[in-house]
């Protein structure tokens, strides 16, 4: 079979496909084997196993389609009433970057553990997931979601609890902040000994 070969006048020169008119260039295609297309559409085929690099940031993924994960814990922290604690803001936390895009939903999965030493069989508190796009309740001031829908009494003795949530929002902004909240009703310590954030970026 007859092998056709397209090449430049000259090296260093490169080939271009343009249309009938020659005034707009589909493709070129250079002379050290870059090839640059400025409109079209490639149907059909497959992309060998053999082809590698990096999708540029100018990739739109399809609707509803993770593109990317964070994570992060909080410390230690004590609480008193109306309190909010182990505050996280993406893109300004070591080792997270922002979202890609303000208008990209984000999936959340937050836990956090709860110890409560209280000498009192009153002592009760409930507690909140707060933060950029989470508007899904208001309760006692506090607008957010609520971990436990119900108070929790410590009955007058150490007390450890350990409650998780799943939330979706659209933060609105690249660098959302989010806050695990404690609304207390009566005297007491809490504590929690340990929580932790994880993030899908999901594309709009």
């Amino acid at each position: 079979m007859a092998t056709l070969t397209i090449k430049p006048t000259a090296a260093g020169n490169d080939v271009q496909i343009k249309s009938g008119d020659g005034n707009t260039t589909h493709a070129t295609f250079g002379d050290t084997s870059t090839v640059n297309m400025s409109a079209g559409t490639i149907s059909g085929g497959t992309i060998a196993s053999a082809v590698t690099g990096t999708l540029g940031s100018g990739i739109t993924f399809p609707a509803g389609h993770v593109i990317n994960t964070f994570e992060y814990s909080g410390a230690s922290t004590s609480l008193t009433s109306t309190t909010t604690t182990n505050t996280h803001t993406l893109g300004t936390a070591t080792g997270t970057s922002a979202l890609s895009s303000a208008s990209n939903k984000l999936l959340i999965h937050a836990s956090v553990i709860i110890v409560t030493d209280s000498t009192s069989t009153s002592d009760h508190w409930r507690i909140f997931l707060t933060g950029s796009g989470l508007t899904h309740f208001t309760v006692f001031n506090v607008t957010g979601i609520p971990f436990n829908p119900n108070w929790h009494f410590s009955h007058g003795h150490y007390a450890e609890d350990r409650y998780s949530i799943t939330a979706l929002c659209s933060p609105g902004t690249t660098t959302p902040t989010y806050n695990i909240e404690v609304v207390e009703a009566s005297a007491g310590t809490i504590e929690t000994k340990w929580s932790l954030f994880q993030y899908q970026e999901i594309q709009a």
